[in-house]
């Protein structure tokens, strides 16, 4: 066999260059920090976020236990625009107007 064939040795993942293009571990390690930052930030969103909401659940929650038949009209008023919205004939096709009686 030919010396030079016989010390060919194909890249693997633990060689220095894989024959796949150019280094690209300075590039690698800038998506890695931009995807670290990413989620430091889509972490400190979610917080935030759950404690506005915690923050609207108290104060509903509190709102319906000093004032329930207030809480009651409210939802049966939103219940009925709701309703009235859905119930409104279509404009594009009036051959798919409901009737509701």
């Amino acid at each position: 066999m030919n010396q030079s064939s016989e010390n060919f040795e194909y890249p693997t993942s633990q060689s220095a260059t894989r024959g796949n293009g150019p280094d690209t571990s300075g590039m690698a390690s800038t998506v890695r920090d931009s995807m670290q930052q990413a989620k430091q930030k889509l972490g400190e969103t979610m917080a935030t976020a759950q404690e506005r909401s915690r923050q609207v659940v108290d104060a509903t929650s509190g709102y319906i236990q000093r004032w329930p038949f207030g809480a009651i009209a409210v939802a049966a008023g939103v219940g009925m625009v709701v309703g009235w919205l859905l119930a409104q004939p279509r404009q594009s096709n009036p051959s798919l107007r409901r009737s509701w009686w």
